[in-house]
């Protein structure tokens, strides 16, 4: 994911835009590049509001039940 949000901010070396692109056949990535532009369009175009796409509000909701019922992690120390 770390890839795929440097390639977004125009960040991403020209060496890793390959595999960046490759990591978008995974759905969950695909998923969050969707939110992302809808993000970033957002932020550009300032009071216009920007629709998320189709399946948003689900995909949002499955996402806030999975962290709401995953286990905290460990504090190490």
């Amino acid at each position: 994911m770390e890839k795929l949000s440097a390639l977004m901010d125009g960040e991403l070396p020209q060496d890793d835009v390959e595999l960046a692109l490759a990591a978008l056949a995974d759905e969950e990535a695909q998923a969050s590049w969707e939110v992302w532009q809808a993000i970033g369009a957002a932020l550009r175009d300032g009071a216009e509001e920007v629709a998320p796409g189709p399946g948003f509000s689900e995909r949002l909701a499955a996402r806030l039940d999975e962290e709401a019922s995953a286990p905290a992690a460990a504090v190490v120390s």
